[in-house]
């Protein structure tokens, strides 16, 4: 096999992989999931990582000799996530990909890791078809300390694998109100509402509701992005945008042009 060499920016690579890691599934159900897909095309770098429910695609500028597309282990992501910027003596990490293998090469070392084997799935059919007037905009900080309020609030029901609070979010009169499941020192379950700030484009005109995890809107909210001063959430058409049809909504950040996220509503349950 004919070796391919892929030359990105060290640091731009490090935080990339940080800022994409959270999307990468933890189960090993469908082990393909559990790696971070790279495509190398035409001098570009496009990261990608899904796990079903959330989704990252990032795309870095990178030099390269033959065009190839590999997906590489969540440990092996870590591993490389892991190293501090000074400790980044070299402007850029060389990636060799051959035999079915990938060996980054920075600072003198080399990481290696084998490929998982399998075609990563495509992730162009699931990207929504967003209404560009009918966006939402948050403060990412206020949003993130209002999902961390919810989280120390809302019940957490039990009859999931993994823990989860069920947020269901309304636009009434111009605000978005979220509501949620509360457990009071009785131990009964009440619906708690409260409303955030936000910016709101003008195809939003009527009242409707949609259901969001918290955490996983809490994914794309994480610790490697709150430098960035807004979070803005797209959504579909109109018709489409009920409790019981689960259209995905794209997320995308200022300051942040080459990152494009995807966060899957939930079909709601009372």
């Amino acid at each position: 096999m004919t070796k391919t060499e892929i030359k990105v920016n060290a640091k731009e690579l490090v935080r990339s992989y940080k800022e994409i890691l959270v999307h990468v599934s933890k189960s090993s159900f469908r082990p393909i999931l559990a790696t971070l897909n790279h495509v190398v095309e035409n001098n570009k770098l496009t990261l990608v990582a899904t796990d079903t429910h959330s989704l990252g695609k990032l795309t870095l500028d990178c030099e390269n000799n033959n065009d190839v597309e590999f997906a590489v282990p969540r440990k092996a992501i870590q591993a490389v996530a892991k190293l501090k910027n000074k400790e980044l003596v070299d402007k850029e990490i060389i990636l060799e990909f051959s035999d079915n293998k990938i060996d980054y090469i920075v600072n003198g070392k080399e990481f290696i890791s084998s490929m998982t084997e399998g075609n990563y799935p495509s992730v162009e059919r699931i990207l929504p078809v967003v209404n560009e007037d009918r966006n939402i905009t948050f403060n990412i900080r206020e949003l993130k300390e209002f999902i961390k309020h919810i989280k120390e609030t809302g019940y957490h029901r039990k009859n999931w694998n993994n823990k989860t609070i069920q947020s269901n979010i309304k636009f009434i009169k111009g605000q978005f109100v979220f509501s949620y499941e509360y457990e009071d020192e009785e131990g009964s379950v009440y619906y708690k509402k409260e409303n955030i700030n936000c910016d709101v484009t003008e195809g939003f005109t009527d009242d409707y509701d949609i259901n969001l995890n918290i955490y996983e809107l809490e994914k794309h909210v994480n610790k490697f992005l709150v430098g960035n001063k807004t979070i803005t959430l797209a959504f579909v058409e109109k018709e489409f945008m009920n409790s019981q049809n689960v259209r995905p909504i794209q997320v995308t950040y200022n300051g942040l042009d080459n990152y494009v996220g995807v966060l899957a509503p939930m079909r709601a349950f009372r």
